[in-house]
């Protein structure tokens, strides 16, 4: 269990001899909340077996219940693996400084839903409650956070990205103008993909180019690179000049990429960009393949199909992701912004609620 122990999250300090670091360790380990050691080792022995496969194999076609169920056995990254050993450790440290004894480890899920309750009135987000509930929910199989009360997610209370004015991007444009147009081009992630990119990870089909590139859970995709003729061809050359090295980062062939660089607005942008482009006319979109927007985007309607479409060259495969957190641009951003990266803007009807 050497892999478990690499993502205990305690703080680990720099010590003058041996005696003293293995004194240190074995007080650690008594520190640990009873039952925690042995949460670890499940969540290490799900990650094991989850390594290496593919989560989003027949993702679209796997019934609901069949893909609940893979998931639940297994952790496809380590950094999943990193986050659940977290938060299962907060969950029975909490247990413990409540004063309880646990008796045994399954007697631990009676005090899940009084625990994401105390999160609540702790003041942490709707998601944060949720990742916290799916980690603990990990170990317990046959129970889903949908048999638990937590609190809504609100498509309006997102803010990453959501408060930047036109002289922001104004100014990392000019800053550096090959970044710019590279992560605007290409939709990539900024630290997992955009620091990583190499030259060689430039790709062509039928005229076409793309940027093969491994994403989240260890999966590779094929990100399309868009823009007109010279943006596109802007990019190639920038691979190709690249060649084995990367194109950004401490040794970059294009520099490095600032801390203040909001990466996830441009995502936004080239998820947009690439919906409109897979966009069919309304009166040609099937019932079936209509997706119906709901809450503060009631009355828009948008085509499944193209939504798939972004989803996938985000990384992404639930089409209620790219929804909730990546079409905003077309609804709510500001109209200089969507006149500046040329974005056609959607206006909300508010329509009487479907039977």
């Amino acid at each position: 269990m050497k892999e478990a122990d690499k993502y205990i999250t305690l703080a680990q300090n720099n010590f003058t001899n041996e005696k003293e670091k293995d004194r240190e360790q074995k007080l650690l380990i008594k520190k640990q909340p009873p039952f925690f050691t042995h949460a670890k080792h499940l969540l290490t022995a799900m990650y094991m077996r989850g390594k290496g496969k593919s989560k989003i194999e027949n993702r679209f076609s796997r019934s609901l219940k069949k893909r609940n169920y893979q998931d639940k056995e297994y952790i496809f990254a380590s950094s999943s693996l990193r986050v659940y050993v977290r938060h299962v450790f907060y969950f029975f440290n909490w247990i413990r400084n409540q004063g309880i004894h646990l008796r045994s480890f399954a007697e631990a899920k009676d005090y899940i839903q009084p625990y994401l309750s105390y999160l609540e009135k702790e003041g942490k987000s709707p998601s944060y409650i949720k990742l916290a509930g799916c980690a603990v929910l990990k170990l317990y199989p046959g129970l889903y956070l949908g048999k638990f009360e937590t609190p809504d997610r609100a498509r309006e209370e997102i803010n990453r990205s959501r408060h930047h004015t036109l002289e922001y991007f104004e100014k990392i444009k000019n800053q550096n103008p090959d970044l710019f147009l590279f992560g605007l081009a290409t939709g990539l992630r900024k630290d997992k993909e955009l620091s990583k990119v190499k030259g060689t990870d430039l790709r062509e089909k039928d005229g076409e180019f793309f940027i093969h590139i491994k994403g989240k859970n260890g999966q590779y995709r094929d990100a399309p690179i868009i823009g007109d003729e010279k943006q596109i061809a802007k990019v190639v050359e920038m691979m190709k000049e690249a060649g084995e090295s990367k194109l950004f980062g401490p040794d970059g062939v294009y520099g490095r990429i600032p801390s203040h660089y909001d990466q996830h607005v441009l995502r936004s942008i080239y998820a947009v960009q690439i919906y409109l482009s897979n966009e069919r006319d309304s009166k040609n979109v099937p019932l079936k393949e209509q997706y119906h927007c709901k809450k503060d985007y009631n009355g828009i309607i948008l085509d499944r199909k193209a939504m798939i479409v972004a989803s996938e060259a985000l990384g992404h495969h639930r089409v209620n992701v790219i929804a909730a957190s990546y079409l905003w641009p077309m609804v709510t951003m500001e109209k200089d912004l969507q006149s500046f990266f040329c974005i056609q803007s959607i206006e909300v009807k508010h329509s009487e609620k479907r039977e």
